[in-house]
């Protein structure tokens, strides 16, 4: 195996050690509407993304699953973490995972859409080549499954694309909030000026 480079989306300096912001949880009923959301676009379980293009042809139905629940320190075993905490990360997705698998070379497909039977409403897995044709690993560095997971909880965490859609989720969180607090608002003012009208004609 010749001297990794970093490929598709990881910019340079992407996989140095940086301060992160918190990732917010997500609170049931935002599952709930990411579930719902998901149902009424129709997305096709069945599509699917390879990488590298080239590799369109392959026969990926033989390559080692990963879902996100396998690597979230939030999920708990009996829910699909096959990786301890310390070795996870916190709501990983599957272009994340993708990019880890750019990182060390590895062909792979991204099936958007599946679903987790054990975590409905969280989509998306991938499939991975861990062995060439003589059975022996394509990247010596990922020599099986559980070392792939553990890299991707360790390199996850790093990527500049994950910050983005970090600090991205966190405005779209504060943008509700701070609509519904209007909306409570406007509510609470239109209910007061309702009550004055009936006191003032109850005067006469």
């Amino acid at each position: 195996m010749g001297k990794k480079q970093k490929m598709g989306r990881i910019p340079r300096g992407a996989m140095k050690q940086q301060s992160m912001p918190r990732m917010p949880q997500m609170s049931q009923e935002e599952l709930q509407m990411l579930a719902a959301q998901q149902q009424a676009m129709q997305m096709d379980p069945n599509l699917v993304y390879i990488w590298p293009r080239d590799a369109e042809s392959v026969d990926y139905s033989r390559f080692v699953m990963v879902w996100p629940a396998f690597i979230n320190s939030r999920v708990s075993i009996p829910k699909g973490r096959r990786i301890s905490k310390e070795d996870g990360c916190l709501d990983p997705i599957v272009q994340e995972m993708s990019e880890v698998c750019q990182y060390y070379q590895l062909t792979h497909c991204i099936e958007p859409y599946k679903n987790y039977p054990r975590q409905p409403g969280y989509p998306g897995r991938v499939r991975v080549r861990l062995l060439d044709e003589n059975g022996e690993p394509c990247n010596p560095d990922i020599p099986n499954k559980k070392v792939l997971m553990r890299k991707m909880g360790e390199l996850i965490p790093r990527l500049q694309s994950r910050q983005i859609r970090i600090v991205q989720a966190q405005a779209r969180i504060k943008a509700a909030q701070e609509a519904q607090a209007a909306a409570a608002a406007g509510g609470g003012s239109a209910k007061k000026k309702s009550t004055s009208k009936k006191k003032k004609k109850g005067k006469r």
